[in-house]
């Protein structure tokens, strides 16, 4: 069955194709000819060749967010013969994206839009059409140049490299931090540059604290007649997007009145996808029209009925898996019922196939004290930081009975040793912020606990930065910026002297 072996590089065969796995980052992928990751594809046939590309549909709508800014219906509403045009085929493209990504064939089409010239919003927008021919990179090209924007490299040409390809990993989660930042910050000293952007950084949150408040009073306003819990934004766009979102969501729940008694009670998420979340949370993608919101919200009873289903579907799996836990990250982006109850259902299917041919080993470990997630099919077997095994839907049985077996005991000292640095991660946090009165101090989602701790304890030590410092939010992640809201970006590691 193993094909090569050395102490950082498994190689597996299958009826299906090959597993490649590296022991160091503890991966696993089905492949044939070629790896692929969410942002890369290594040709294994000839390794001297790498491509990378954009393949999840987020990845694309990120990719694509200025053109939907220049195009999007909401902005169309004096002429609404246009804004019907942009609406149709804003649907038609979304549609086309989403059989794009998934390898299917397509038949070529022509879309219309109606473009607004954001410069000198007087002058008339002005009507342009775009081919979908399949070409996967040529169609953004042609979206992105239709409106007059900078194109977008999405794929490089065949580059010769001098040994084995370099792997790069470039989810979507942080496109927007690796937009900002590319240069090197080791020679950038914390204190130097706190001094040098503090006052900039005052000025951003003084601009912007009147659409603060004014996003506030509109959510106020939307919670108090739908009688919502919570409004939440967890798109990543700036405040005036933000605004313009609940501006829409305002004018449709004008228009609609019968969405009142659906909402009643429940959180509002304006995201990147739309549904309903595994936490009952209203799911609704910024970049869709109104019609496709309320065509989510009227499906919410549909999607209600799913979630009561899903404990009873986890615990079928557990059942199967040594009664393991099966929980959520604690940060991950939104997971919607439907398709996570799909993922939970073809990973039962594998399992219980392969335990009806070949039946599970003698003895499987007890591990109803560990904890496993299932994620999608494009996602590594691996066992994260916080000692998770992280599944994905499409893993095979046999590979994840082994890799439990001889992974249970590690991850049960890497789960004990999370949740003791995550309690003192917690109280640290809380001291930095009483110490700088600060508004806000969080971390991205691949800043681990004892980084968190780190960072808060050397940053306490930075006291001539109090005045500076006071009043403001701090984002800890792996980078300097500043946002332009006003809130400090600041790698863990900062250097500083």
């Amino acid at each position: 069955m193993i094909l090569v072996r050395n102490p950082e590089t498994l190689l597996y065969r299958s009826p299906g194709g090959f597993f490649f796995r590296c022991g160091a980052s503890r991966t696993c992928l089905m492949i044939k000819n070629i790896i692929s990751f969410p942002l890369l594809r290594v040709n294994l046939i000839n390794p001297g060749i790498q491509e990378v590309r954009l393949s999840s549909l987020s990845s694309i709508q990120n990719a694509l967010r200025p053109f939907y800014f220049k195009i999007h219906p909401d902005f169309f509403g004096q002429n609404p013969r246009q804004q019907a045009t942009n609406e149709q085929s804003l649907k038609l493209l979304n549609s086309y994206l989403e059989v794009v990504t998934t390898g299917k064939h397509v038949d070529p089409v022509t879309l219309t839009f109606y473009v607004r010239n954001d410069q000198r919003p007087d002058e008339p927008s002005y009507q342009v059409s775009v081919r979908l021919d399949g070409n996967f990179n040529a169609t953004l090209e042609r979206l992105l140049g239709s409106c007059g924007l900078p194109s977008l490299k999405t794929s490089k040409g065949p580059k010769k490299l001098s040994s084995a390809p370099k792997v790069v990993f470039d989810h979507d989660i942080y496109a927007q931090a690796l937009k900002n930042f590319t240069a090197d910050t080791s020679d950038v000293v914390f204190s130097s540059w706190i001094k040098s952007n503090w006052k900039a950084s005052q000025d951003a949150a003084l601009s912007f604290m009147a659409l603060e408040i004014e996003i506030d009073k509109v959510k106020y306003k939307l919670c108090e007649i739908l009688q919502l819990k919570e409004i939440i934004w967890e798109c990543g766009w700036n405040l005036n997007h933000y605004r313009g979102c609940l501006n829409s969501f305002q004018t449709l729940v004008h228009h609609h009145k019968d969405v009142i008694n659906i909402l009643k009670g429940k959180t509002l998420v304006f995201g990147r996808d739309s549904g309903v979340s595994l936490e009952g949370n209203v799911i609704l993608n910024t970049g869709e029209v109104r019609k496709n919101w309320l065509d989510v919200m009227k499906r919410i009873p549909e999607f209600e009925s799913t979630m009561k289903k899903i404990p009873l579907i986890e615990k079928s799996l557990s059942g199967l898996l040594g009664n393991i836990n099966i929980v959520h990250r604690k940060y991950e982006p939104v997971k919607l019922v439907s398709l996570y109850e799909a993922r939970l259902k073809q990973l039962i299917t594998l399992l219980s196939d392969y335990r009806g041919i070949n039946n599970y080993p003698s003895r499987l470990p007890d591990l109803s004290q560990l904890e496993l997630v299932v994620e999608t099919e494009a996602c590594p077997l691996m066992l994260s930081p916080a000692g998770q095994f992280i599944v994905p839907s499409s893993c095979y049985a046999v590979l994840l009975i082994e890799y439990l077996i001889e992974n249970h005991q590690q991850a049960g000292l890497l789960l004990h040793k999370h949740k003791s640095e995550s309690s003192v991660e917690a109280d640290t946090v809380r001291k930095c912020m009483v110490t700088f009165s600060l508004r806000s101090l969080d971390k991205a989602d691949n800043i681990l606990p004892k980084e968190m701790i780190e960072c808060c304890q050397r940053l306490m030590q930075q006291e001539e930065l109090k005045p500076m410092l006071h009043g403001s939010r701090i984002h800890i992640t792996q980078y300097y910026s500043l946002q332009e809201s006003g809130v400090f970006c600041i790698p863990w590691d900062f250097r500083s002297v």
